[in-house]
């Protein structure tokens, strides 16, 4: 991994993996809140944290935008209130870099530590910056001081930044250790097991012996995030994590994935590049290496499409929503293929588990109702509804 790729891989490792399925938006500027006289600092700061909440949950880009807006305002009335408030600094700090306004967020963290030097969120607040703007011992120091305060549900993600803060600044002893910290902290967390391999690979560049350990932890990196799909098998955001499981070891040019890396190992070098010449006894391996490329290949392409699909829901179900065509009988029909086809797709990535997920089987019953109520005799979803066992109403049985 060139140092280029591993500057980007370790900021990118900051957003968890959101990063990998859509770009962040930029900085939000504040709206100014109503007047509430009569709600206190605390009933604000609760407010603000329902605003958070509901953007956090939207679909829609502009409405969590502005709620981000609404919630921002809010803490800058709190805050003219009373500019020492540590919640609403730290509120401010943390929707502030959500936003990418980092600026703002530095401002509300220096205020906090000015008061509070130990306080542990806007410790590992401040150190999440300087390692966003790649100031490798800045970000060292605060997150330093956070891993000593830190409560015990967050000391593995102190630890896997720490890590990567170590590994930008070059010392990538240090940085391996301390993000084996973070793993063993907490086997099945996906950012720490990213950001383990990510380290691992720029670790490889100085000693080659790494590639074959870096590609043990990719696949285990990937398989927990594969699990994670099938215990969520609708989320976006999971599926996302299981797409940057996948690209650390299948990666497109100019910089290569673990496999690849690994695989290129395997030939005999010419002033330190690869040459089309196996190393003698390598020919086995080499083949194995290129079946399981062959295979993640396969399952990128399938995820592509599940992602896609998810794209479709969106669009179809707002098709059929109140103030579009809900009447359409057409168009349900197409919803309940949607919800189907998501289904028999997601299946096939990772196991027929997903279907253990009742939600997606769910709206599509409510699909079938939808249509049975525009059109009785409808046989597709007549159909699915005695396939999944479900009554084709929700209303009782009339007596006779």
């Amino acid at each position: 991994m060139s140092a280029r790729h591993l500057a980007v891989a370790l900021v990118l490792g900051l957003s968890g993996f959101t990063a990998t399925a859509q770009e962040r938006p930029g900085p939000v500027a504040p709206a100014s809140p109503p007047e509430q006289p009569s709600l206190s600092i605390e009933q604000v700061l609760g407010r603000v944290r329902e605003l958070h909440d509901r953007a956090q949950a939207s679909r829609n880009a502009q409405e969590a935008e502005q709620l981000m807006r609404e919630a921002l305002g809010a803490l800058g009335a709190v805050l003219q209130r009373e500019p020492a408030n540590i919640e609403a600094n730290l509120l401010t700090g943390e929707l502030s870099m959500e936003t990418n306004d980092y600026d703002r967020a530095r401002t509300a963290f220096k205020d906090v530590l000015r008061n509070e030097p130990s306080n542990f969120r806007a410790n590992i607040g401040m150190g999440r910056i300087w390692i966003t703007s790649r100031y490798w011992r800045q970000a060292i120091s605060f997150l330093e001081a956070a891993e000593k305060v830190a409560p015990q549900a967050s000391l593995s993600e102190v630890r896997r930044l720490l890590a990567l803060a170590l590994a930008g600044s070059g010392a990538m002893d240090k940085a391996l250790a301390k993000v084996q910290e973070a793993v063993q902290g907490n086997p099945r967390d996906l950012d720490a097991l990213h950001t383990r391999v990510l380290i691992r690979m720029a670790a490889s560049k100085a000693n080659p012996e790494e590639l074959a350990t870096a590609l043990k932890e990719d696949e285990a990196y990937l398989q927990q995030a594969v699990d994670g799909v099938r215990q969520q098998p609708w989320s976006r955001n999971t599926l996302a994590q299981l797409s940057a499981a996948y690209q650390t070891l299948m990666a497109p040019p100019p910089d290569p994935g673990v496999l690849q890396l690994y695989h290129s190992s395997l030939y005999e070098q010419v002033r330190k590049q690869p040459t089309d010449k196996l190393r003698p006894g390598k020919g086995a391996e080499a083949a194995a290496i290129l079946v399981r490329m062959a295979e993640v290949l396969r399952q990128q392409s399938l995820l592509n499409l599940v992602l896609q699909e998810h794209d479709a829901l969106v669009l179809t179900e707002r098709a059929v929503a109140p103030d579009y065509a809900p009447s359409n009988v057409k168009y349900q029909e197409h919803l309940l293929a949607t919800y189907q086809q998501l289904q028999e797709l997601t299946a096939r990535l990772v196991g027929p588990d997903v279907y253990k997920d009742a939600t997606l089987r769910d709206r599509a019953v409510t699909t079938c109702r939808a249509i049975l109520a525009l059109d009785p005799q409808n046989e597709r979803a007549r159909a699915y509804l005695e396939a999944v066992g479900a009554p084709l109403t929700t209303q009782p049985a009339t007596g006779p």
